[in-house]
């Protein structure tokens, strides 16, 4: 390695952040990614399962594309998903 800050340095994660931070801009307006430090998580949503499925591997595709792009390697040991659902209550007025 040519180039870095040592580890623990109280740059490091400024740099690291000023690096990463045009992440968002790599997927679509309809879902969102959230920087801090130097995790990074990202957020889909969609009420169709077979959608949102869809969608989350497009963005992971993305990510990943980006990731190439500049270098970085993606840790797929530290990377976790989780899948949140609410029950959809439809209100009947009452008569």
């Amino acid at each position: 390695m040519t180039h870095g800050v040592p580890q623990g340095s109280i740059l490091g994660p400024l740099l690291f952040f000023l690096y990463i931070n045009d992440v968002p801009h790599s997927i679509n307006k309809s879902n969102k990614i959230v920087l801090f430090a130097h995790d990074t998580s990202l957020i889909v949503s969609n009420l169709d399962s077979i959608k949102f499925r869809d969608d989350a591997n497009k963005i992971l595709q993305h990510i990943q594309e980006w990731f190439n792009a500049n270098l970085i390697s993606l840790n797929w040991e530290k990377t976790h998903f989780m899948h949140f659902t609410t029950k959809i209550i439809s209100l009947v007025p009452l008569t």
